[in-house]
């Protein structure tokens, strides 16, 4: 059989039933690279001949060490994840001018105490700077310098979350009326966020105070 993905637990299953089994190099199958003539019945007698030596075998590592490899191999790619992450946190506290300490970083709990004690942290992008000249006022667009992945999540539970809670649905109605439905969705944006980071702070679960209604 050609090595493939899932081969290593083919070749496992297979083991115990066969005489003889062999896994094909797929890059070294000269039979079948080089033919003019290509179809599956043809392939399958051309690698049935042994004197040609067109079965290039590829080496199978026992079951322990291939487990312990896919081990490795996932265990580095969560390195790889952390250290982006830890890059990507560092990036946006430098951008925002806010002090923190390296080596803490990825302790439990540290985030969050900056984000306490440090007010002007703010990478959810849902602020553009504002340009104002005499009695004109013009808000530029979105922020670059964002989380774009949390900015999309909280845009998009900004345009549901007014059918289910009446107090943001009179703040979208409010903010709509001024002539601007996007400008109205990121207002419910940073309701949103407030109430994150009032939830956050607390430590408690979000209670809903008054009628529990969903809008219309």
């Amino acid at each position: 059989m050609e090595a493939t993905v899932f081969t290593g637990w083919i070749y496992d299953h297979m083991q115990p039933h066969t005489a003889a089994l062999k896994v094909a190099h797929p890059l070294m199958l000269r039979a079948i690279a080089a033919a003019k003539r290509k179809n599956d019945r043809m392939d399958e007698q051309d690698l049935r001949l042994p004197a040609r030596d067109f079965l290039p075998e590829c080496y199978m590592a026992a079951t322990a060490i291939r487990e312990r490899r896919r081990t490795l191999r996932y265990r580095n790619l969560l390195v790889r994840q952390m250290v982006q992450m830890k890059n990507k946190i560092s990036g946006l506290l430098m951008e925002a001018g806010v002090n923190y300490n390296k080596q803490r970083l990825h302790k439990a709990g540290y985030f969050r105490e900056l984000l306490a004690t440090n007010p002007d942290i703010s990478y959810c992008g849902l602020c553009g700077a504002e340009k104002s000249s005499a009695n004109t006022v013009q808000r530029t667009p979105l922020s670059k310098q964002r989380n774009k992945h949390l900015q999309t999540t909280l845009i998009e539970a900004a345009k549901m979350a007014p059918r289910y809670s009446p107090d943001l649905a009179m703040l979208y109605d409010k903010e709509k009326q001024k002539g601007n439905a996007n400008r109205a969705t990121l207002a419910v944006a940073g309701k949103l966020v407030a109430y994150l980071m009032a939830v956050d702070r607390a430590q408690r679960n979000f209670q809903v105070l008054g009628t529990n209604c969903i809008a219309a």
